[in-house]
């Protein structure tokens, strides 16, 4: 094998391998940080609630999983809130497949969380920020519930309800 022979099979190998990883990375997912500001001005309400159950199906075209999650709102922090909401995450289990997806949020039935929501493209409810969007809602030595989890990881439930009050726009006129 002649140097110039080598360098030219370097050369081809070293473009096959690019084009090997920037296709790897393109099929990858990649989330965006999101701070407690970003995701409140992104999302249509934030809530308090109890996890009534989780089922899961496959979408219409079976290349998916996903998730419904029923959620009884105790406590509206932001926005509207209904007494019921249901949301849609990705990944989940249907028979002996099951599908998980790295930064989805996961849910257990009656667990008490707190959640950032906003709508998917066809208007459905789901977690804003993915898994950074959601907290689980534990209680300290105090007593005081104290979430963890999420981009509201370590305050307490009272603490965001404040900073989510400062966060809101003010109306005009006042």
């Amino acid at each position: 094998m002649t140097v110039s022979h080598f360098r030219r099979s370097a050369r081809l190998m070293l473009a096959v391998v690019s084009v090997a990883v920037a296709g790897g990375a393109a099929a990858a997912s990649t989330f965006v940080r999101m701070d407690l500001d970003a995701l409140s001005r992104q999302s249509e309400m934030v809530v308090q609630a109890r996890v009534l159950g989780v089922s899961s199906a496959w979408n219409a075209d079976r290349s998916m999983i996903f998730s419904r999650v029923d959620l009884q709102v105790t406590r509206g922090l932001m926005g509207p809130a209904p007494s019921r909401v249901t949301v849609r995450v990705p990944g989940g289990s249907v028979g002996d497949q099951t599908t998980r997806m790295v930064g989805a949020p996961a849910f257990e039935a009656g667990s008490e969380v707190v959640a950032f929501l906003g709508r998917w493209d066809d208007d459905v409810l789901g977690i804003m920020g993915y898994a950074q969007g959601l907290s689980l809602v534990g209680r300290d030595a105090a007593g005081k519930a104290r979430l963890s989890g999420g981009s509201a990881h370590g305050l307490t439930v009272a603490d965001l309800v404040m900073r989510l009050e400062r966060m809101r726009p003010r109306e005009e006129g006042r």
